[in-house]
């Protein structure tokens, strides 16, 4: 009942009065609120054509780096990955010669070592003569090199479990698309999944050159897709 009556009496003081004086308590039943005038700039909305596409960042497409036959599959469309995640196995006649091939100079480099520990030995004795000595040396010197040319051959291929060659996921996202089954013969090179992450997108908007210094210092951005805005980062702005 006093807010009505202080309406009124407002209303009266209006009609009868130049200057009207209302104490704290009675603008906060009146709803009054107080505020400094100043003076800003229009803000100026533009609305511009645009189209949005995969952040190519967040993109992967998985590839076999050797011929082969699936084993295993451990991942599937519509999956979601991690970076590291195995996304399955394959048998190569490739890795399995190269392992046959580590294997058996791992061998002849043990026996050569040997022989080149004893005939160092034997020449700090003056038992035997320096050539000997420095061919034992050589031949050990040239294994340990191919192995270890083999061994880091075998590393760039990526994990090795028993035989098979593990493929991992190169990044974070879903698995958009699969292309391969169990016991399906893989080539050099051919896809095998395609992984997205669509965390972040791009959007490329098209303004005139007018328009452009606004773009460029605008305070907000948003992408207006069915009615509902998405904020938005201006990453850069060219010319085309």
């Amino acid at each position: 009942m006093r807010r009505y009556i202080l309406l009124f009496l407002l209303s009266f003081l209006f009609l009868y009065s130049k200057e009207i004086k209302l104490s704290e308590e009675q603008m906060k039943l009146l709803g009054i609120k107080i505020q400094t005038v100043r003076k800003k700039p229009a803000e100026k909305v533009l609305r511009l054509p645009a189209q949005v596409s995969e952040n190519p960042k967040t993109v992967y497409k998985v590839h076999s780096p050797v011929n082969g036959i699936v084993e295993k599959v451990y991942k599937f469309e519509g999956d979601y990955v991690k970076k590291g995640e195995v996304l399955l196995e394959i048998f190569s006649p490739e890795i399995v010669n190269l392992l046959g091939e580590i294997e058996q100079t791992k061998t002849n480099l043990d026996a050569a070592k040997k022989v080149y520990e004893k005939y160092k030995e034997l020449y700090k004795q003056r038992i035997i003569r320096y050539t000997k000595f420095y061919e034992s040396q050589v031949e050990y010197e040239r294994l340990k090199g191919i192995y270890e040319a083999l061994v880091k051959k075998l590393r760039s291929y990526g994990e090795i479990k028993g035989k098979n060659l593990l493929i991992k996921s190169p990044g974070e996202g879903y698995i958009t698309l699969q292309r391969v089954v169990v016991g399906e013969s893989v080539e050099l090179g051919k896809p095998l999944y395609e992984i997205h992450l669509h965390r972040i997108l791009w959007v490329y908007g098209w303004a005139s050159e007018e328009d452009l210094e606004y773009v460029r210092n605008a305070k907000r951005i948003e992408v207006l897709k069915d009615n509902v805005s998405i904020p938005c980062k201006l990453e850069g702005a060219e010319k085309r």
